[in-house]
């Protein structure tokens, strides 16, 4: 059950950062296209903010990517067996998983009205990654 659990938040952390960060780079693109200094981009906050989550969820998609290749390729690291530090550890992605679904949620707001695409696509890329999660545990 751990192990599934595991690979499960590593997967839809995965997910949630592949989902996001083309969103908040596109919204970079649009504020940068819009501000006529290119020189002010800089000091510009929506257009920081926008590429600062864009790229940390482009970093996001390439750790947990190799945490969920590594974890089903070769099983927990000796770190998440223990109870206490997998319980901490496990905390964390979820808090971060939490966080990123806020995010998505922001990203379905940009709309008017919202029509959720992107809420809805990450909670069906979530279940069905929590199929395979299962798939993958009892295949292995």
């Amino acid at each position: 059950m751990r192990e599934w659990l595991f690979i499960f938040l590593y997967g839809a952390l995965f997910l949630t950062g592949l989902f996001l960060a083309p969103f908040w780079a596109s919204l970079a693109v649009k504020r940068a296209k819009r501000i006529a200094g290119r020189w002010t981009l800089p000091s510009d906050r929506y257009f920081m903010l926008a590429a600062s989550i864009a790229v940390l969820c482009l970093g996001d998609t390439f750790v947990f990517f190799a945490r969920t290749v590594g974890n089903v390729q070769y099983g927990l690291s000796a770190i998440l067996r223990n109870p206490w530090d997998g319980f901490v550890i496990g905390a964390g992605l979820l808090i971060v998983l939490i966080g990123k679904a806020m995010l998505v949620w922001l990203a379905d707001l940009e709309h008017e009205p919202a029509v959720w695409t992107w809420s809805r696509w990450g909670a069906i890329s979530t279940v069905l990654w929590g199929i395979a999660t299962v798939i993958i545990e009892l295949v292995r």
